[in-house]
């Protein structure tokens, strides 16, 4: 019997042993993706950081504050000296939380049509998948 494929999904595992192998790995890759992701996420954060604190540090010659307040103290000079570009990332900032809770949305449904799936409610699944 050839196993069902959908596409963006792949194969559809036919049988208990299939789906738990395939949710192993599912379960895998997930976790492996966050993991570089959030690596990325905190290097990219501590680069934007340091970079808000340098700015602090070389427009005032304040060398003695802690990093923390400086980075604060940073943001805030760099929006008074360029309103237009904080304008502007403030608004690119608010675009990617809302591709980012639009990518929670996804990941929260494909967590609901995987456990259907691993719970036997397969055209249940398959009907939101293919949706």
């Amino acid at each position: 019997m050839e196993q069902p494929y959908i596409p963006g999904f792949g194969y559809i595992p036919q049988t208990e042993a299939e789906w738990a192998t395939w949710q192993r790995q599912s379960d895998l890759e997930f976790e492996q993706f966050m993991q570089q992701n959030q690596m990325q996420w905190q290097q990219a954060m501590q680069q934007m950081q340091q970079e808000f604190i340098n700015y602090y540090r070389q427009n005032t010659g304040d060398y003695n504050t802690p990093d923390a307040q400086a980075m604060v103290l940073g943001d805030r000079l760099w929006c008074q000296n360029n309103p237009v570009q904080c304008q502007q990332s403030n608004q690119a900032h608010a675009q990617r939380m809302q591709d980012i809770n639009a990518w929670r949305q996804t990941m929260l449904q494909n967590g609901k049509n995987y456990s259907d799936m691993m719970d036997g409610n397969h055209q249940l699944a398959l009907e939101n998948i293919r949706q």
